[in-house]
């Protein structure tokens, strides 16, 4: 199961001591127009992919709508791509494992992030305000979370992070850039590592 939206993945699956191992490949992505799912359905294979805001599995011959992305809590109405992307993923796992649809949807529907998965894209109100905790360690994880507080508008953005020890100088200056473009305040946060 491969996100067909990230291009390091597709090269995976292209390469030569990956593509002579006998597998059944099924993509995702939040672009049913994506290039290589439409190559892909097209040589017979699966795909899961938002189309009209639904998470739909697609093969040459049929669409079938599963799950509306904007009633999982996981995804804030469906504001956060990340997660649409990420429970696209765990459909393609569910169905890849044998789960039906009628199985899936309820499983996903009652997802709750801060009870199941703590301390990534946690969101609370406090006050007159929300906090959102998540871990993201990187610089397309501060990207993705800034793109969900932009679209839930209208209030000034502060962010408390920090960048683990443990990764290379070039990593830390890209997360702070990218920090830097998402929030409209940062507070640095240096863990001990």
């Amino acid at each position: 199961i491969l996100n067909a939206d990230d291009e390091q993945l597709v090269k995976l699956a292209e390469n030569p001591r990956v593509s002579k191992v006998p597998k059944k490949i099924v993509y995702y992505s939040l672009k049913p127009s994506n290039p290589v799912v439409r190559r892909h359905i097209a040589q017979g294979g699966v795909a899961f992919c938002l189309l009209n805001g639904w998470l739909t599995e697609m093969t040459s011959f049929e669409q079938r709508s599963l799950v509306d992305a904007s009633a999982l809590p996981m995804t804030l109405g469906g504001k956060s791509e990340y997660q649409i992307s990420n429970a696209l993923a765990a459909l393609a796992a569910a169905r890849a494992y044998g789960l039906r649809q009628e199985q899936i949807a309820p499983a996903l529907l009652s997802y709750q992030n801060c009870e199941h998965n703590s301390g990534r894209s946690n969101f609370y109100r406090v006050g007159k305000g929300y906090v959102m905790v998540d871990y993201g360690h990187n610089p397309a994880a501060f990207t993705a979370v800034g793109r969900v507080v932009r679209k839930l508008g209208g209030r000034r953005v502060t962010a408390v992070l920090g960048v683990p020890g443990d990764r290379d100088d070039s990593v830390i200056r890209q997360a702070a850039q990218a920090a830097a473009r998402s929030f409209g305040r940062l507070i640095i946060k240096e863990d001990h590592d």
